[in-house]
C-alpha cells in the first residue's frame, strides 16, 4: 500500500477523503448519479465509478487508482486488489463498529494520521460544548431516535451512527432503545409507545409520507410524551443514520444545538 497515495478511489465515505484534504480520483455513489456528500464543493470533477457495491471495474482499470478504499464486506476483494491495493473498513469487524474507528482508519490509509486527530479534537471539542450547554439536562433528558423509511419503521439503537453520538454526549434514551445494538426493525403501529422519549428525532428521507401521516394520525401517538410536550424534530435521515463521517457527526451536532440548546 503506498505511503502517500496520490490516484485514491472510494467505493464508500467519500466524505472520510474529502475532509482529511484528499480529492479522490474516482467514488462510488449511493444513488445513479449523486454522491453520498456533504461536501459537494470538494466533490466536483470527481469521476463516478459506479454504485456502492456495484462499482464498474471497466471504470476503475481506466483510472489506474494506487489505492482503493471500501467499507462493505469482501465481495469484490480479489477483483478489486488486481486493479490497485484494497482496503477494506468493514463495520462488522470490531475493529472499526465505531465511526471514528473507521475514519482514523481512513486516515492511517492515506497518510493522514495527524489530520484526523486534529478533526476529531475539534470535533470533541464541540461535544464538550454542548455538554455544558446541556447541563443537568443532559442526564434527565431520555433522546428517541425513529427512522421512517418508504418501506420500513425502525427504532435506531446506541450502535447506529446517530446513536453513537448521543451515547458520546451522554443523552439517555428510553428503555427500549438503550441496548447495544443497530436498530429495531418493522415497527407496527401497535409499536409506537417504544418510540417515546422527553425528545424524539425522526430522521426522515426516502419515507413515504402516508406512512408517517399514518403513524401521526393514530390514537397512540397523541399519547407520547415528547409529542405532549411538542419535542418532536424532524432531521435528515442522510445524516443522522447513513452519514457516518465527522463531517456528518458535526451536522448531528448542529441540530443538538438547534433543538436542545437554542430552541
Amino acid at each position: 500500500m503506498p505511503l502517500q497515495p496520490q490516484r485514491v478511489v472510494t467505493l464508500t465515505h467519500l466524505d472520510n477523503a474529502l475532509a482529511l484534504g484528499v480529492k479522490p480520483i474516482g467514488a462510488a455513489t449511493q444513488n445513479d448519479n449523486q454522491f453520498s456528500t456533504f461536501l459537494p464543493a470538494q466533490a466536483e470533477g470527481i469521476e463516478n465509478v459506479g454504485l456502492f457495491g456495484e462499482p464498474s471495474l471497466e471504470k476503475l482499470v481506466q483510472l489506474k487508482p494506487d489505492l482503493i478504499l471500501l467499507a462493505y464486506p469482501k465481495q469484490n476483494y480479489e477483483q478489486l486488489s488486481a486493479i490497485a491495493p484494497t482496503v477494506v473498513f468493514w463495520d462488522q469487524d470490531p475493529n472499526y463498529e465505531h465511526w471514528q474507528d473507521t475514519f482514523s482508519a481512513y486516515a492511517d490509509a492515506l497518510g493522514k494520521t495527524q489530520v484526523a486527530e486534529d478533526i476529531l479534537g475539534r470535533y470533541g471539542q464541540r461535544v464538550s460544548q454542548l455538554r455544558e450547554a446541556l447541563g443537568d439536562r443532559r442526564t434527565s433528558t431520555k433522546i428517541s431516535l425513529v427512522n421512517f423509511f418508504a418501506s420500513d419503521v425502525r427504532l435506531y439503537l446506541k450502535e447506529s451512527f446517530g446513536g453513537q453520538i448521543l451515547e458520546e454526549i451522554g443523552l439517555p434514551r428510553p428503555a427500549s432503545q438503550d441496548k447495544d445494538d443497530w436498530s429495531i426493525e418493522h415497527l407496527s403501529l401497535e409499536a409506537i409507545p417504544q418510540m417515546d422519549g422527553d425528545v424524539m428525532f425522526l430522521t426522515l428521507g426516502a419515507h413515504e409520507q402516508s406512512k408517517l401521516d399514518q403513524f401521526k394520525g393514530h390514537p397512540l401517538w397523541a399519547q407520547l410524551n415528547a409529542v405532549k410536550q411538542k419535542q418532536v424534530y424532524e432531521v435528515n435521515d442522510e445524516i443522522w443514520i447513513s452519514g457516518e463521517t465527522p463531517v456528518a457527526a458535526n451536522l448531528v451536532l448542529d441540530d443538538l444545538f438547534q433543538y436542545l440548546v437554542n430552541k
